[in-house]
């Protein structure tokens, strides 16, 4: 009898809870993370207490739980690398509201809002 087998309650709640982590992740409902998070982190230490208790002679389970965790780790670094661009995007923005910044020829940054705007009247 794995250990898998006999704490099998633990491990399907946990892997429900990572697939609900999954699906807010997918959904950017980012709000709902703190929870799952603290739900999650609180059956890995039962589920560790409880293997070390009764280690049985293995576990297969072990690796789904690891694929799944792997999966959401994945899907926070996009998920954060994506955050991460559009603050940039959302900076170069509030910049351009400010002025242009464009370089000459020779290489020199020129900043748009240094110059004077004119307008030529023709009669």
């Amino acid at each position: 009898m794995t250990a898998g087998f006999r704490h099998k309650r633990q491990v399907q709640k946990l892997c429900a809870i990572l697939d609900q982590e999954y699906l807010a992740l997918l959904g950017g409902r980012f709000d709902r993370l703190d929870q799952t998070l603290k739900r999650t982190d609180a059956l890995v230490d039962a589920l560790e207490r409880a293997i070390e208790t009764d280690p049985g002679e293995g576990d297969p389970v072990v690796d789904e739980l690891r694929s799944k965790a792997d999966r959401n780790a994945r899907v926070i670094l996009s998920s954060l690398a994506g955050i991460k661009a559009a603050q940039r995007r959302v900076d170069d923005i509030r910049k351009a509201v400010n002025g242009l910044d464009t370089y000459t020829g020779q290489g020199r940054k020129v900043s748009l809002t240094d110059q004077v705007a004119t307008t030529e009247k023709r009669s």
